[in-house]
């Protein structure tokens, strides 16, 4: 698992609208032949539990999932980095504001185009 946060930015100092930079290929090793975001607003069981169904499907070493934190607080954000912490196959995303459901997804998009 990699988690990129407001700091991990190659960019400017590191505030929440720089882009950050994630290697998709880094995702699955370079084998993702998809890419799923999903938007994390103060339902970490809900994620995990996305994720636990996600990775008990066919095809699942094919795909590439990003998680974005849509400034949820930090209890929220520590059960899904405890939660992924052993997935190599997950990007966390940290959003420091609220962007919005479509926004959060867009940030993510972004980041990794």
């Amino acid at each position: 698992m990699r988690i990129c946060g407001p700091k991990c930015s190659s960019r400017g100092a590191g505030t929440d609208s720089d882009r950050h930079q994630l290697d998709v290929m880094a995702l699955n090793s370079g084998k993702a032949r998809a890419v799923i975001i999903t938007v994390n607003y103060k339902s970490a069981l809900a994620t995990l539990e996305f994720l636990k169904t996600l990775s008990g499907t066919k095809g699942f070493s094919d795909v590439a999932v990003v998680i974005v934190d849509n400034s949820s607080g930090r209890e929220d954000l520590s059960r899904i980095r405890d939660g992924v912490s052993q997935s190599l196959d997950v990007e966390l995303l940290e959003s420091v504001t609220n962007r919005g459901y479509f926004g959060a997804a867009r940030f993510a998009f972004d980041t990794l185009m």
